[in-house]
């Protein structure tokens, strides 16, 4: 995915696989959102991090837990890259300012799939 990234124009020089404890604890930056990708059934939502930030799961493969051939491996990536695109314009385009911490709960779970009406 960092290679997909990097050919879509990102800059990936600072991007790491990180542990939910990094982000536990007083010293840690304060976050409005967090958001999980993952597709196992066994995963939840975001734990709780000791701030306020809204947490949501957004279900979406595993690429590293794909067993296809490389040319299916580069469709499922570019198609997880435009999911990603899609949703994080819209969320990125609500109307913060006029949505309380319920409704934007709501858009951030409806924009993974939890939710009917989903926007994908």
């Amino acid at each position: 995915m960092i290679e997909l990234l990097q050919r879509f124009g990102h800059d990936t020089s600072k991007l790491s696989s990180k542990s939910w404890e990094r982000f536990c604890g007083p010293d840690t930056s304060q976050m409005d959102f967090v958001i999980a990708l993952s597709d196992s059934a066994e995963d939840k939502a975001p734990p709780e991090l000791g701030n306020t930030a809204l947490t949501a799961l957004w279900p979406l493969p595993d690429p590293n837990t794909f067993n296809g051939s490389e040319r299916d491996r580069a469709l499922l990536l570019n198609e997880l890259y435009g999911s990603l695109v899609r949703r994080i314009k819209i969320f990125i385009s609500l109307p913060f300012a006029s949505l309380d911490r319920m409704a934007l709960k709501a858009r951030l779970e409806e924009l993974g799939g939890g939710t009917a009406g989903t926007a994908q």
